[in-house]
């Protein structure tokens, strides 16, 4: 399989997390899903308490949107996909008691602002450190956190030259008023609104195994003989919120492939626990396509175009409030063997 790396709907995620800057994916007209049965329940859900109820257009206020936008009005939205590169990241994040939000303007000098918020108590100590100043870093993406009542706070802004390897005093001054600006405007709530509140776990919840753990049972359903863990792009989980999510060892990327003499065969897994079954919205919003999985109480087929590439096609199965994302080669084949592992 030649890997193709998926477009619509990640460049939210790939800026979010990783700091790739871009313009926001167009909208995508998807059929309707059909009704499916829900995950079966085993234990009582707990709701974590989320900043600002989930809201993001509360995060910013009307004049401080106003002034970094420069008086446009930006697009508004937080990452809720089901598939590609780190999915449903907002799903699982609320579960740590935080909340991500995009504003995106084509229009405006600055055209995207993401704010990221998490209880301090889920970040690890060196990603407060080392975003406790101003700075630009990966793909050319500059920003600060702080921290206030119990929450950090992290605002990221793309560069406005990204031609330059060194900012100038301009830019710079324009960039850092972007960021304090976005800092300042949500610790300007009260903390009632801004703070949030972790779900604790239930006896449901998925231990997460290691990679190498489910290795064996993968390479097998993915009839591959010798992988390599890994993946063969750029196109990768990573960032402040990723490296928060792992470290409450509620996320778990595995990825493999093997290099043969006519194609590469690619596998990839996401392991979402506590997470929870997928709204409605989101699945049509991913075109789902209901089937069935051994193992799973409900399972979809996200199909985002059928060029071969790695994520064009992703098995989703859900068990209680448990999530698998399975993408490249022997997609339900490899999820069923998953699941099977996973089963106690």
């Amino acid at each position: 399989m030649t890997f193709r790396t998926l477009v619509i709907g990640l460049i939210a995620v790939s800026f979010l997390m990783t700091g790739c800057a871009a313009k926001p994916a167009p909208s995508v007209t998807q059929p309707a899903v059909t009704e499916a049965p829900s995950p079966t329940p085993t234990a009582e859900s707990a709701q974590p308490k989320v900043p600002f109820d989930g809201d993001c257009a509360q995060v910013l206020t009307p004049a401080s949107v106003a002034d970094i936008f420069n008086g446009q009005e930006p697009t508004i939205s937080a990452v809720t996909y089901l598939g590609g590169v780190m999915p449903d990241i907002s799903g699982s994040l609320a579960q740590l008691g935080g909340l991500a939000c995009n504003w995106w303007s084509a229009d405006a000098e600055i055209s995207h602002v993401s704010v990221s918020m998490v209880p301090v108590a889920a970040v690890p100590a060196d990603l407060i450190a080392v975003h406790e100043q101003f700075g630009c870093y990966g793909w050319s993406i500059c920003g600060r956190g702080e921290v206030a009542s119990g929450m950090w706070v992290l605002v990221e802004t793309p560069r406005l030259d990204e031609n330059e390897e060194v900012l100038s005093d301009s830019e710079t001054q324009r960039l850092t008023a972007v960021v304090d600006a976005a800092v300042g405007s949500v610790f300007g709530h009260s903390p009632a609104d801004y703070t949030g509140v972790a779900v604790t776990p239930t006896a449901d919840w998925w231990a997460l195994p290691t990679c190498d753990e489910l290795q064996p049972a993968v390479a097998a359903a993915a009839v591959m003989t010798s992988p390599e863990a890994g993946f063969p792009g750029d196109n990768v989980p990573e960032g402040a919120v990723w490296d928060s999510l792992q470290a409450a060892d509620i996320v778990r990327w595995c990825p493999w492939y093997q290099h043969g003499d006519q194609d590469t065969r690619i596998t990839e897994l996401y392991l979402q626990a506590g997470v929870g079954a997928p709204s409605a919205s989101q699945l049509t919003a991913a075109g789902a396509e209901l089937i069935t999985i051994p193992g799973a109480d409900v399972a979809y087929r996200l199909v985002q175009d059928y060029s071969g590439g790695a994520r064009s096609v992703e098995i989703l199965a859900v068990v209680g409030p448990n999530r698998l994302l399975v993408g490249g080669d022997e997609q339900e084949a490899v999820a069923a063997a998953v699941l099977a592992a996973l089963a106690p």
